[in-house]
């Protein structure tokens, strides 16, 4: 009997190195999972220079996928100038490219449907992001201090603009929001001071604490009829804004610092016809000095 668990604990351990096994093919680094995929995974010498990663690999007479980019697979690598990935990328994990400040730009392929949090996180030299159409989540963190970072579109229908997403992108300028988002989460937007300008779909129900605060650059905003909440310090010292639409019938929830820092005598909140008083005598609403009601509306 004992002579049998030894050798079942034995099929049992080359089991799990058999699922855990990494191998090197061409100095790029893979880790074997399900079936026959495989995940890029780190390298013991960092990743540098251009790198092109293949949808199909083979290695000991064997071929395999490759599935996704591994959970720091590639992070720190500061002398990464560009990389290629393949139409087989499912997901790209946690922290995959967090750190790669050489990195320039990132062409995602329509195969990836997931994101993970803080993905390229501190690619400080990426200049723009397309995130396709296959794309469902994109995590929190993903581009956080991405200081170059001037233009995003999610094209895939993610509904949820997650937590600290582009928090400290102060480069960026332009972004497009999906229609299908309902939830633009904390701090998403904090610090992005170049934005001048944002459009939120009209999904939307709730802007969370410090979804835009710091946004220094905007000049309006229009807040769509489906927003009930507007978070604490959500438009915190966006000081330039001059031009605020709310299109809801019924005032949204706000709090005592959701518009902290703007010059409230000198921007005017546009309001529905037939809700002017509604705004003037809500909490926090009412302090807006002009209170103006939309024409053609």
């Amino acid at each position: 009997m004992k002579h049998f668990f030894v050798i079942f604990l034995c099929c049992i351990i080359n089991l799990n190195m058999a699922k855990a096994q990494i191998f090197n093919v061409d100095g790029i680094y893979y880790k074997v999972g399900y079936e026959s995929n495989v995940e890029v995974t780190s390298s013991p010498a960092l990743y540098s220079g251009d790198i092109i990663i293949p949808a199909k690999i083979s290695y000991n007479d064997a071929s395999y996928s490759v599935h996704s980019i591994g959970e720091n697979a590639l992070s720190g690598c500061i002398g990464l100038n560009s990389v290629a990935l393949p139409g087989s990328i499912a997901s790209i994990e946690s922290f995959s490219f967090r750190g790669c400040s050489g990195l320039t730009s990132i062409e995602i392929p329509n195969s990836v449907i997931s994101i993970g949090d803080n993905a390229f996180n501190g690619c400080r030299s990426l200049t723009s992001v397309i995130i396709p159409s296959s794309v469902t989540s994109i995590g929190g963190g993903a581009f956080i201090g991405c200081y170059s970072l001037e233009s995003v579109s999610i094209l895939g229908p993610v509904n949820l603009i997650s937590s600290s997403i582009f928090l400290g992108c102060n480069g960026l300028i332009s972004i497009i929001i999906p229609s299908s988002v309902t939830l633009i989460d904390h701090n998403a937007f904090l610090g992005c001071y170049s934005l001048k300008s944002i459009t939120i779909p009209n999904a939307v129900t709730s802007i969370e604490s410090g979804a835009f605060s710091g946004c220094g650059g905007l000049a309006s905003v229009v807040i769509p009829n489906s927003v009930k909440n507007i978070g604490f310090s959500a438009f915190y010292d966006c000081r330039s804004l001059s031009s605020l639409t709310c299109l809801s019938s019924k005032p949204p929830r706000i709090y005592e610092y959701t518009f902290y820092g703007i010059n409230v005598e000198n921007c005017t909140l546009y309001v529905p016809d037939g809700t002017k008083e509604l705004y003037k005598t809500a909490d926090y609403w009412k302090d807006f000095l002009t209170i103006c009601i939309l024409e053609n509306n």
